[in-house]
């Protein structure tokens, strides 16, 4: 099912009694930000996916709202490599809700979970949810996950600071990092679901960067 992003946003900010002016200027900017030369996997495709999930566990989320807030901003600031993009586009999401006359709670709560997909933890239900959703990829079919792998390998590839061996150490250790995590996946549902295929996945990754497989797209 494929979601039309622009008409899916202006439905959700009417929801939330948005001005139609600031709606429209929003998603200018999210579909700029998220259309950059350099996202291969972390573009509208992602959020897109992210959306799609999102209906299929909305009755597990307490507050569909912010969670779906966070869907569309929490990687608005992408660049490979940064070590403060969760930061800067929880920042971006907080500062935009207040323009937008929604509550400091609401603010705070889509700050915390923007955040939470930082540290792949979460401190309430649907932030945990929100990461699981975010990393439900590594338990995607071989062919899926192989085709993020090549996509992630592009984005950090396309900066210039960061070459092959840099990268390849670096993506080896969030691999192994990941598969020993005991569970991956803070949710229940992502336990339940995604878990083991997860780690198959990791696996496969980690042999390959072992042995220095090149996987560009």
């Amino acid at each position: 099912m494929t979601i039309d992003l622009r008409e899916r946003w202006r439905a959700f900010c009417a929801s939330l009694n948005l001005d139609a002016r600031l709606t429209d200027e929003y998603y200018t900017l999210i579909a700029a930000n998220m259309s950059e030369e350099h996202r291969a996997y972390h573009n509208l495709a992602h959020v897109q996916a992210l959306l799609r999930d999102f209906e299929s566990v909305a009755h597990l989320v307490q507050d569909r709202a912010s969670f779906e807030w966070k869907i569309w901003l929490h990687d608005l600031i992408y660049r490979p490599g940064a070590p403060d993009n969760e930061r800067e586009s929880a920042e971006v999401a907080r500062r935009w809700a207040r323009e937008a006359g929604l509550d400091e709670a609401f603010g705070a709560d889509v700050y915390e979970g923007i955040m939470a997909t930082k540290t792949h933890l979460g401190t309430t239900e649907d932030d945990r949810l929100l990461v699981t959703l975010d990393l439900a990829i590594l338990a995607a079919s071989e062919e899926e996950f192989d085709r993020y792998e090549r996509q992630v390998a592009s984005e950090f590839l396309s900066n210039p600071e960061i070459s092959w061996e840099a990268y390849r150490a670096g993506r080896l250790a969030w691999a192994e990092a990941f598969n020993q995590r005991v569970p991956i996946y803070p949710a229940h549902y992502g336990q339940e679901n995604f878990e083991a295929a997860a780690h198959k996945n990791l696996v496969r990754s980690m042999i390959r960067l072992e042995q220095g497989i090149v996987i560009k797209l």
